[in-house]
């Protein structure tokens, strides 16, 4: 394999073993030059999969959060009464149908049924 010093004067004939798979720092031995030699574009896929593995363990560490802490939510924060009523609605919760019966709350007023 034919590796090109980032100078651009050298090249320079590489076994593909020597160096790897992934990114590996060259130097020339000529002008002593060093750059980083691989495909970038592994790198930029890898970085963006990491991120989207980072946002889905936050938002379902989030989800979780809400639901263990759910009667305390209710309780101290009324705003969040319509996250748990919609949930209610779209899978259904005994948690929540307690805690609202719990805090006398009325899903009707929020959630108003269209006849």
């Amino acid at each position: 394999m034919i590796i090109n010093c980032k100078c651009g004067k050298y090249q320079f004939d590489v076994k593909k073993s020597e160096l790897g798979t992934g990114h590996r720092e060259v130097q020339c031995g000529i002008c002593n030059l060093k750059w980083i030699h691989g495909n970038k574009s592994n790198s930029k896929n890898y970085l963006f999969t990491r991120v989207f593995f980072l946002f889905i363990i936050f938002f379902v560490a989030t989800i979780v959060a809400l639901d263990y802490f759910q009667i305390f939510i209710i309780y101290n924060m009324p705003s969040f009464q319509t996250y748990y009523l919609a949930k209610e609605q779209l899978i259904g919760s005994s948690e929540a149908e307690k805690a609202f019966k719990k805090y006398n709350i009325d899903k009707k007023k929020i959630f108003p049924s269209k006849i």
